[in-house]
């Protein structure tokens, strides 16, 4: 993929939409952390923030970094869409790679469990065991995004540009169709993703973050055929 210049309608500012690179990785993990609980930092629920990178984003730094783009505004990375062709390969990817990673360092005392994530963790456990499971019809939608924009710089259309980027490297691969999970929290996102066209395939209501928050939230799922 060639990088693409776009133009923002507001104050002419020139964003460029291009590959990821490796030396971007840092820059990636923290705009994720700085905006990882419902656009707050991570440190609300979890005390580290390499373990929240390692389970969320490693995989595709490592994997999937040829499915992956960046939104660059002069020389900085100012928002990112990280995914996979196949959520499917994706898994078994992550659970014989990702996960043994994880383990390791746990074991090696490289991260910090405090009482935050010990309730996540547990309430993680909980969802898992009672609440209903949202199945995504893989044959339809195989491949999957995270999408993530610099909180100083929303507003300007970059999320709907690399959405568009994206939704282009997918078909060019002949993926058939895509999926991603949010919430009912992030209402600016939800309605960036139906207006590019995603509809609303799955949704449920979650306890998971009770201990941080005195409602409860749905977790969304929307889908595009391409």
């Amino acid at each position: 993929m060639r990088t693409r210049f776009v133009k923002s309608s507001e104050n002419n500012t020139q964003i460029r939409i291009q590959p990821c690179s490796l030396d971007q990785t840092s820059t990636i993990f923290k705009i994720a952390s700085d905006t990882a609980f419902f656009g707050e930092p991570v440190e609300i629920y979890l005390e580290d923030r390499n373990l929240f990178c390692d389970i969320f984003y490693r995989y595709y730094i490592t994997f999937q970094i040829d499915v992956s783009l960046v939104a660059m505004i002069n020389q900085n990375v100012v928002g990112f869409i990280m995914g996979c062709y196949d959520t499917k390969i994706q898994i078994k990817q992550w659970i014989s790679s990702i996960l043994p990673l994880i383990m390791k360092k746990t074991v090696g005392g490289q991260y910090h469990f405090g009482p935050l994530t010990w309730h996540y963790l547990f309430a993680l456990c909980r969802q898992k065991m009672v609440e209903k499971k949202q199945v995504i019809d893989l044959s339809v939608y195989p491949a999957h995004l995270h999408i993530n924009v610099d909180k100083d710089w929303r507003g300007l259309g970059i999320g709907e540009k690399l959405l568009q980027e994206y939704i282009n490297l997918l078909k060019g691969k002949k993926v058939v169709g895509v999926h991603l999970n949010t919430t009912d929290q992030n209402q600016a996102a939800c309605k960036l993703y139906e207006k590019m066209g995603f509809q609303l395939i799955a949704s449920h209501s979650t306890k998971l973050w009770s201990y941080w928050l005195d409602h409860l939230v749905e977790i969304r799922s929307y889908g595009l055929r391409l």
